[in-house]
């Protein structure tokens, strides 16, 4: 569940011991734990639009046709700035895009009714053990 294509390190950064690892489509979960309650941590794998922060999630298309997904760190009159699903930091000339797309909706999947009520509780107390050292904090590209 937690490597791979499908699952929560595809999108999301983990500090390891050996540094930091997964996705940057996502947020770190690194210190998810100090940061959020476990009820917070339930509501976004079984609601995950509910929390979302529309202004994060960003599709950019180019005049040209080519498609950017990722994290939206910056916008202005000029141009955009993201990061993209494989962590390369985009700055995209407005001049030469066609469409910008927030994102009103989580584009994580939903986790209700796929766990049993165990599998949650358990999931949800990883996720709150999360926190990781000072040291580990904004390693590796995208940071924190």
């Amino acid at each position: 569940m937690f490597e791979g294509g499908g699952g929560c390190l595809g999108c999301h950064r983990l500090q390891t011991p050996s540094g930091k690892v997964g996705g940057f489509l996502g947020p770190d979960l690194s210190n998810i734990g100090a940061i959020r309650r476990s009820i917070d941590l339930e509501r976004a794998l079984t609601e995950p639009s509910a929390a979302v922060r529309t202004d994060q999630r960003v599709v950019v298309v180019t005049r040209d046709g080519k498609t950017f997904r990722g994290r939206l760190l910056n916008q202005d009159t000029y141009s955009v700035q993201l990061i993209d699903n494989e962590g390369a930091l985009q700055s995209l000339q407005k001049t030469n895009v066609r469409n910008i797309e927030i994102l009103s909706v989580s584009v994580m999947p939903n986790f209700a009714g796929k766990f049993t009520t165990q599998q949650l509780a358990d999931l949800v107390a990883y996720l709150g053990s999360l926190n990781a050292p000072a040291g580990g904090r904004g390693a590796g590209r995208g940071g924190s």
